[in-house]
């Protein structure tokens, strides 16, 4: 399989981009660069800078009402899961 040349980037090239076009007024807005889409170091960068710096909100405690209910996902290539034990204490388990 040939890796897309457009893969292997400068990342701060890359995020000056996105902060200029971010800049931009409504009306003249455009699409994310293409190499967000399939950059390897985009995505680290991503995913490090964005899915870990914050709580991320992955279901509502209804959803997961009884003793073993669980609810599993993917966030950025991780992929917890949020469970009720018999102690009725939240827990979460993240599978890499």
């Amino acid at each position: 399989m040939t890796q897309n040349p457009n893969s292997r980037i400068v990342l701060p090239s890359v995020l000056a981009q996105l902060q200029s076009s971010s800049s931009l007024p409504f009306e003249s807005a455009h699409p994310l660069p293409a190499v967000t889409y399939h950059s390897d170091e985009f995505f680290r960068h991503e995913r490090q800078s964005v899915f870990m710096q914050e709580w991320i909100c992955v279901g509502r405690e209804d959803e997961i009402a009884s003793h073993g209910d669980f609810l599993t996902f993917d966030i950025a290539c991780y992929r917890p899961v949020l469970i009720i034990p018999s102690n009725g204490i939240y827990g979460s388990l993240c599978v890499t």
